[in-house]
């Protein structure tokens, strides 16, 4: 009858289509998944045009949709800042800050220098990396603001 020749062919199809090589997904990370999902739809829709079961064409489209995704290229991780760099950001924060506050130029560049040599030596003793915004800044001393 009809319904078992739809069954059977569906069936034959899916297992014709199983077994052809799966293409390679694209290198870009980001047109990777859409691609993937694209591509799922696209199979989900020719699996029902073709007379499928619309419940057992879902669940082959989801299959297909996960391989494809985990086959997507990963990004990779921004790599770690040097503690020369943390160094120098946070002599950076010290002395913008210490503008900020009304320092003079004079002596918030050697605040900064002296916040960068510390963290350096910090990191020479191998102690723990500066956080990004670095030290505070220095407390008012004479002839600072905040002093009278």
């Amino acid at each position: 009858d009809e319904a078992t020749c739809k069954e059977a062919a569906v069936a034959q199809l899916k297992s014709c289509t199983d077994a052809c090589p799966k293409p390679e997904p694209p290198a870009n990370g980001d047109g990777c998944a859409k691609d993937c999902a694209t591509k799922a739809r696209q199979g989900y829709k020719e699996c029902v045009d073709g007379g499928g079961d619309e419940a057992k064409c879902k669940e082959a489209a989801i299959a297909q949709l996960k391989a494809c995704t985990d086959a997507c290229p990963k990004p990779e991780r921004a790599p770690k800042a040097s503690c020369d760099d943390l160094c120098a950001r946070a002599a950076q924060h010290v002395e913008k800050s210490c503008l900020e506050a009304g320092g003079t130029a004079e002596r918030c560049s050697a605040a900064a220098a002296d916040a960068r040599a510390k963290c350096a030596d910090r990191c020479a003793r191998g102690g723990t990396e500066p956080k990004p915004g670095g030290p505070q800044r220095p407390a008012p001393g004479p002839g600072r603001p905040g002093q009278g």
